[in-house]
Order: C-alpha cells, then structure tokens, then sequence
C-alpha cells in the first residue's frame, strides 16, 4: 500500500501502477469527501506541473496561482488544466 503523507508526483506513482489517475485516487486514499477532484495545475512558462484537490463546489472557477517553477528555479504562475 502506497501512503501520501508528503508531496507526491503522481505521474511517476501512476506510472509505476498502471491504473488511470482517478482510479488510483478512489484506491489509495482514506475515507474523504467526495466534493474534492484531483487537478493539475500547469506552469505558464514550461512543462512543469503540479497536482493538487480542489472543492469544485466551493471554486467553480479554474485556479490560478504562483508557485515555483524548478526547471525555471524561480516563481511562476500556475494554472488549472483539465
């Protein structure tokens, strides 16, 4: 059983599973509200990108934020793709 107690990068989980990215979720997470989806937050300047849960009932709108980038080594903005 795999535990997400830290940052994850999913592509490499999902890779070493071979399960699509919401079946893994339902798998291997706890009992949680069924409101939050998984999304990927992607960076504006390269192909960087970031997964996080978001609320789709609480922020219908899609997220825009400012991270850091690492193959840039600077912050950037981020946003949600579906």
């Amino acid at each position: 059983m795999i535990f997400l107690h830290a940052p994850v990068k999913f592509d490499r989980l999902i890779g070493e599973t071979g399960i699509s990215v919401d079946s893994f979720i339902e798998e291997y997470s706890m009992a949680k509200g069924k409101n939050r989806d998984l999304v990927k937050l992607k960076s504006s300047e390269s192909a960087h990108c970031y997964y996080t849960k978001k609320n789709r009932r609480n922020t219908t709108a899609r997220i825009e934020i400012k991270k850091y980038d690492p193959t840039l080594r600077r912050h950037v903005m981020y946003r949600e793709t579906r």
